[in-house]
């Protein structure tokens, strides 16, 4: 199958500014290509336990979304916000495959902090708390 391009072409005010093509592999950026930020953070792992979560409301994370078992997603404690690390995030962790993504925010008393959704307590205990490295890409990359 041969690729298509895509012929695009600024008019302003009837005005030809520009006219270029895009083939579909440059017309979006790869995630090797794109701005990822760095960081070394605390990971401490959490449940939709009633016990860690919001009494009544089992599996709402604080920006509102409904969390499930399996999902992969993080909480970040709330100074990684002003540093890009904000809702919807795409967060990669060293050590775990996969691509996870900033649904919920910690108490305001925690730094430098991430905490990963696991499906189990055992699993949580497992992991404990460490140090990691992390890259993300801001809502929107």
């Amino acid at each position: 199958m041969r690729a298509h391009k895509l012929q695009l072409a600024v008019v302003v005010r009837g005005l030809s500014l520009a006219a270029f093509s895009l083939s579909p592999a440059s017309a979006e950026q790869s995630d090797a290509e794109k701005d990822w930020q760095g960081l070394e953070v605390t990971a401490s792992a959490y449940t939709l336990a009633q016990d860690e979560t919001k009494q009544g409301n089992k599996g709402l994370a604080a920006w509102g979304d409904e969390l499930e078992p399996g999902m992969k997603v993080i909480a970040v404690s709330r100074d990684l916000i002003g540093k890009d690390l904000g809702h919807r995030a795409r967060v990669k962790i060293e050590g775990l495959p996969g691509t996870y993504f900033v649904r919920d925010k910690m108490h305001s008393r925690w730094r430098n902090k991430i905490d990963i959704l696991v499906p189990s307590k055992s699993q949580a205990m497992e992991w404990g708390k460490r140090k990691v490295n992390i890259k993300w890409l801001a809502d929107g990359n």
